[in-house]
């Protein structure tokens, strides 16, 4: 990865927040539609290029750890509360429609800040590490895979700081916490960059391939969720339709 590429990790989830604090709950609908975008792209990349990467060996075991990589993310967002999807519907009464109850954040805010903080960064950390691969995506030399991370991320940062600023967090720490989260998509590529970078160490490269087929998992259930429950009642309008094919189809390219 360039430098301009480690920077833009760390800058989607910065613009997120920027537009969380500016916005409000002005969380209007071409956002969500460029959710559903970015999870049409991210799962057309899971299914043609790091789920093939992953099982290129015949017998490897990586098709388990992909499955692990799944229901990890299962147990992360028990304590995410599934902001990963960025699905906030902040018209809606403390800001979610996911039919879960966000009345308890108020009064809990360093409870609910670590145990968002903690799960939504191990996240961001495995996620980064295929992006320090030197894969072979495509014949244009295109990486779609820093590009899904970056559509994802930016909502993700927006509804993490929506929903901690409705606990009455200051600002400064609200700040803080988001630049910390920022970081860990570019720390997760450096980590993957180095594990790659010691191919002649058999173990960490063996490393990186486990890491990769989670975070492979982990994506796959992240797009698939995102393309389900992003409307209410889980019913795809018209143009998610489309921008969910959309995001497919420039993935395929």
């Amino acid at each position: 990865m360039t430098l301009i590429e480690y920077l833009l990790l760390f800058l989607s989830p910065v613009l997120g927040g920027i537009l969380a604090f500016s916005l409000g709950k002005k969380y209007n609908n071409l956002m969500k539609i460029g959710l559903v975008f970015g999870g049409g792209f991210l799962f057309v990349t899971c299914i043609l290029h790091l789920i093939p990467e992953n099982l290129h060996h015949e017998h490897s075991p990586m098709k388990l750890f992909i499955v692990l990589g799944f229901f990890l993310q299962i147990v992360l967002e028990k304590f995410s509360e599934g902001i990963e999807h960025g699905h906030l519907h902040l018209d809606a009464p403390h800001g979610h429609d996911h039919h879960h109850d966000h009345s308890h954040y108020h009064g809990k805010t360093w409870t609910l800040s670590l145990g968002m903080l903690a799960s939504l960064s191990i996240h961001s950390l495995m996620e980064g590490v295929p992006l320090g691969g030197h894969f072979e995506f495509n014949n244009h030399g295109h990486n779609p895979l820093l590009a899904g991370v970056l559509m994802h991320k930016l909502p993700s940062a927006f509804a993490l700081v929506t929903v901690l600023h409705q606990t009455g967090m200051k600002k400064g720490m609200l700040w803080a916490l988001l630049l910390f989260f920022a970081c860990m998509n570019p720390l997760g590529a450096l980590l993957g960059s180095w594990l790659q970078e010691g191919q002649t160490d058999s173990s960490l490269h063996h490393v990186f391939d486990i890491l990769t087929a989670l975070a492979t998992g982990s994506f796959l259930h992240i797009s698939t969720t995102i393309l389900y429950e992003n409307n209410d009642h889980h019913k795809l309008s018209p143009a998610h339709l489309v921008a969910a094919a959309g995001g497919g189809l420039i993935a395929i390219w």
